[in-house]
């Protein structure tokens, strides 16, 4: 997840929880925390604890929110379908296989990032 799509959970859990309160620093607090999610996934933790009862939504709600949903789709990934067949002594090609498949799957993880980052 981005800094913008930080800013726009916090806008929309803002939305559903009127009584929350923004303070100054909080994007940024919850993108360091929740930069490995998708956004999807952390809007999702975020409705579930709303549609719980909650009227108010926790940075570590949202957390583990996301690694549950994170967690259930990976379960659902044969591992056989995410092992790279590139050679593990050609690191450069395993790792660009390997976010390949985990991006085909739909697990979050290598999207959006750089193949400059993935090689390096």
């Amino acid at each position: 997840m981005t800094e913008d799509e930080t800013f726009e959970l916090i806008v929309e859990i803002r939305r559903m929880c009127p009584a929350q309160v923004a303070v100054d620093g909080q994007t940024l607090a919850w993108f360091a925390l929740l930069e490995r999610f998708a956004y999807v996934d952390c809007l999702e933790a975020a409705r579930d604890v709303v549609r719980a009862g909650a009227r108010f939504v926790a940075l570590g709600d949202v957390y583990q929110g996301a690694l549950g949903l994170e967690d259930e789709r990976r379960a659902r990934v044969p591992r056989e379908q995410l092992l790279p067949r590139a050679d593990p002594d050609d690191p450069v090609a395993y790792r660009l296989e390997l976010a390949e498949r985990v991006r085909l799957a739909g697990l979050p993880g290598a999207a959006g990032r750089d193949t400059q980052e993935l090689t390096a």
